[in-house]
């Protein structure tokens, strides 16, 4: 490598670090008329007691005892699914790659896989209308961490067994086929574990991951002010707990799509019998698999490319603003990021473990391999049948929590699986592998999209109406027509796309400093890293990362073309670009380079800290402050639903809530719909009797948030049902039907008017 390039990667770096701290901070833009950039975070390193005192609650108290039941219930579950996904991944069937596989990845997939386990389980019981049935639901969740310590011991007994017989671990035979001579692949051999850990290695397990999974535990086990959460995310798991069956819910669109990942929210709150616990156990669930995700970066560079980049990448995920955001806040992209990335994670082992020409199926049934408790074929065993079984599996499971999933994970990793079967056999061979990964795709999501297809004739529902429509009616011509023209991109110039390329690389908000350029070193050198100059695999390693960047190029070019162009759309494919960092981070083992870096990871680490634990709209960071305090928060809570939750309507009356969507606020009952989904109060207007329709539904408020009708209404934004008019609310107050409402003097000065059902108009 020629030494000028020595100079000028540090100097690039070093101009990219300058745009990106003098970017201004998007979020904080508006709310005071000096200009917030990203690098005036480090200010509160002169202020630490500024910084800090956004973390406790208004009263300046600090309380953390009543996290001790989330944290405990989260904890349990995590452990239950854990055991579920080991106790599955251990059967004969599905552990003829145990010994190609180290421990912590065993651990990590058998994680993974019970927690897309759980969420089916839960469908399943949602489905029969049992979904609320504590007792059972909390025998489950006993027998899975029951499960988890007797394999755990288990293990134990094991590994104390073959240590005394004088074998640090059993070696097993290697697996030979009939069908071929050679053997299958050897796993590589472990490094001894008393090797000697570099003092990096030791700050990043011992100091910086332990610091940020804290901070993503603490913003678990907080409320959330997030709007699409709060309407939907939180809202439809809540519906589905309190009613104990997930069909069809015609006023909330958004509740009628996947909902793989909310039914941690439903597992907490079947559990707990409460619905904000529940919601807050299945945040803290949602943190740990950023957790998981970041362990996986780690243990996939490890076995691919080199330990240091896979230290790197982890410690670039795990502080990733954005990644701790989504993970805090209770939405969903973190997990389908997590089961995309283990979903390409056990592609690349179906390619890694099926290196050779691949067996022709075999016709004559006596030629399988025998085995010490089963027979199986030797062609299965050739190809790793596991592994292609549980890419489809993980990519299934990333379709179960979001559609774009199914257009970004699971098409992409199809045609991988097919392409590079395809190259070491014949067509029928083809089929049969891309059939296995076809019944994992359909296991793990496929109960999502029969659910929507038996309610309502489509399975991608509110997708493809033009195909497919609505046999329920709900879903007309006129409001498909206002979904696509806000979901949709309309403008397709050059300049838009580089205005969103930059967005993406630099100005994004919660970008982290580093990942961009660290991923851009590994091409800016070519692929002429020290990873890439192994033995004869330098070439395997290079197809790894071509594969990768096609699968990038591919999730961003849908992205912009095929979307809104909203950056949580993007998010899930963070981890294999902090995958490309670590690697890139790598590219040299010069003294001057491993200072550089590290100083540069400290200064990564401490801005992402500072930005992940600062306050910013839509965004709750009071990680200290007691729940009951964060609940009536101003700041959190709306006002009016905290009245309402501390003075509930008589003999169990429900509020309708027009404009208000944030449903989860409030504790008592509740009617509402989406801003795509007609209001109730058309269907009662247009009935001879208005009053006796709310008598009829038990409504004795009415809520109207004038104010966020009014922005569903700007243009460009959403819409909303023209029924709602000052007219329409004029001519039920003249009817004697409603009143006007307001018993504090601090709620009228909101945008929300509150009007009372009269008992006797």
């Amino acid at each position: 490598m020629k030494k000028p390039i020595f100079l000028l990667i540090p100097l690039g770096i070093v101009i990219y670090c300058l745009f990106f701290f003098a970017t201004p901070f998007e979020p904080y833009e508006g709310l005071s008329d000096v200009t917030w950039t990203r690098f005036s975070f480090f200010s509160y390193l002169l202020l630490p007691d500024e910084y800090f005192a956004a973390w406790i609650g208004l009263d300046g108290t600090v309380s953390l005892f009543d996290r001790l039941q989330i944290f405990s219930f989260a904890s349990l579950c995590f452990i239950a699914a854990s055991g579920y996904g080991w106790f599955l991944l251990s059967l004969p069937l599905f552990n003829s790659w145990r010994n190609t596989i180290s421990p912590l990845e065993h651990w990590l997939l058998s994680t993974i896989v019970g927690l897309s386990l759980w969420s089916l389980i839960l469908l399943g019981l949602g489905l029969c209308g049992n979904i609320n049935q504590r007792e059972g639901i909390r025998i489950l969740t006993i027998l899975g961490i029951l499960i988890f310590f007797f394999l755990k011991t288990l293990f134990n007994c094991q590994k104390i067994s073959a240590s005394q017989s004088g074998c640090s671990s059993p070696k097993p035979k290697p697996l030979k086929s009939k069908l071929l001579k050679h053997e299958l692949p050897k796993p590589e051999l472990s490094k001894s574990k008393t090797e000697k850990w570099s003092l990096f290695k030791k700050a990043v397990f011992f100091i910086i991951v332990p610091i940020f999974s804290l901070l993503l535990i603490l913003g678990g086990m907080i409320p959330s002010t997030d709007y699409d959460v709060l309407s939907y995310h939180f809202a439809g798991a809540r519906e589905f707990a309190e009613t104990g069956r997930i069909s069809f819910l015609p006023h909330n669109v958004y509740a009628n799509m996947p909902f793989g990942t909310e039914m941690f929210y439903v597992w907490g709150m079947v559990l707990t019998g409460n619905s904000f616990t529940g919601a807050m156990i299945g945040k803290t669930l949602i943190a740990f698999t950023t957790i998981l995700t970041a362990l996986g970066l780690y243990t996939f560079c490890k076995r691919f490319f080199s330990e240091m980049s896979g230290l790197v990448a982890m410690v670039l995920y795990i502080s990733s603003p954005w990644i701790i955001y989504v993970s805090t806040t209770g939405l969903i992209d973190s997990a389908v990021g997590m089961y995309a990335f283990f979903a390409i994670y056990t592609a690349l082992l179906t390619e890694q473990f099926s290196k050779n020409k691949l067996p022709e199926i075999p016709n004559k049934p006596e030629l399988q391999f025998r085995s010490k408790n089963y027979r199986i074929t030797g062609y299965w065993k050739q190809i790793n049948w596991v592994a292609v079984f549980l890419t489809g599996f993980f990519a299934g499971s990333a379709a179960a929590c979001k559609y774009p999933a199914m257009l970004f994970v699971v098409v992409p990793l199809a045609v991988f699986v097919a392409v590079t079967t395809f190259g070491k056999s014949n067509f029928r061979t083809v089929i049969t592998v891309v059939l296995i990964f076809t019944i994992g795709v359909s296991i793990s999501c496929g109960g999502w999209y029969f659910k929507n297809y038996y309610y309502t004739g489509n399975p991608v529902y509110p997708l493809c109406f033009s195909i497919f429509g609505d046999s329920t009616g709900s879903w007309t011509s006129d409001i498909d027509a206002r979904w696509t023209r806000v979901h949709s991109p309309h403008d397709f110039y050059p300049v838009t796309f580089f205005h969103d390329f930059w967005r993406v690389g630099l100005s994004s908000p919660w970008n982290a400093p580093l990942t961009i350029p660290f991923f851009l070193l590994v091409f800016v050198t070519k692929l002429q890293c020290e990873n890439l100059q192994r033995e004869n695999l330098r070439w395997e390693k290079r197809r790894i990362l071509y594969f990768l960047l096609v699968w990038l190029v591919f999730v961003f070019v849908t992205w912009w073309f095929l979307t809104h162009r909203i950056d949580r759309f993007w998010l899930p494919a963070v981890p294999v670009l902090t995958l490309f960092a670590g690697i890139g981070a790598t590219w040299c083992t010069e003294k001057y380079w491993k200072i550089m870096l590290n100083f540069l990871l400290i200064l990564s680490c401490v801005y992402c800290f500072l930005v992940a634990g600062s306050p910013a709209p839509g965004k709750n960071n009071r990680f200290l402050a007691s729940l009951s305090s964060m609940r009536s928060d101003p700041n959190i809570a709306t006002h009016w639903a905290t009245w309402f939750n501390e003075h509930p309507p008589e003999h169990q009356g429900k509020i309708l809530l027009i404009g208000e969507a944030k449903v989860f606020l409030y504790d008592i009952p509740v009617l509402y719909n989406s801003c795509f989904n007609e209001t109730l109060l058309k269907e009662i207007a247009a009935t001879s009797d208005p009053a006796k329709e709310f008598q009829r539904y038990g409504i004795t408020f009415i809520l109207i948030d004038w104010g966020e009708i009014a922005r569903f209404r700007s243009p460009g934004n959403y819409g909303y049902s023209e029924i709602v008019q000052p007219a329409l609310i004029d001519k039920l107050i003249t009817d004697g039907i409603i009143e006007a409402f307001c018993p504090t003097e601090e709620l009228k000065k909101t945008s929300t008017i509150v009007y009372r059902v009269r008992t006797n108009p």
